[in-house]
């Protein structure tokens, strides 16, 4: 059955590896047209990977902590609710 997942995958190293790719070559572009921009693009890129790093580590914490009180409550599995 489809399960609404048709044509979507989990993100690989692969992934944001070519992301980095597309990165590195925008600000070597910025550098040989001098449009001045390949600072801002590092900096920008740099503060993305850290806000996600913080918010992927807050929600790991926050769904880690609820099924530890569900357990304690007596809940087995989130899926029996």
């Amino acid at each position: 059955m489809d399960d609404g997942q048709r044509g979507q995958g989990h993100l690989t190293w692969v992934n944001v590896g070519i992301g980095l790719l597309f990165l590195i070559a925008d600000a070597i572009l910025s550098l040989t047209l001098k449009l001045g921009v390949e600072m801002s693009l590092l900096t920008a890129a740099a503060r993305c990977i850290l806000q996600l790093s913080i918010m992927v580590r807050l929600i790991f914490l926050l769904f880690t902590v609820d099924v530890l009180m569900l357990q304690r409550v007596g809940v087995s599995s989130p899926k029996s609710i």
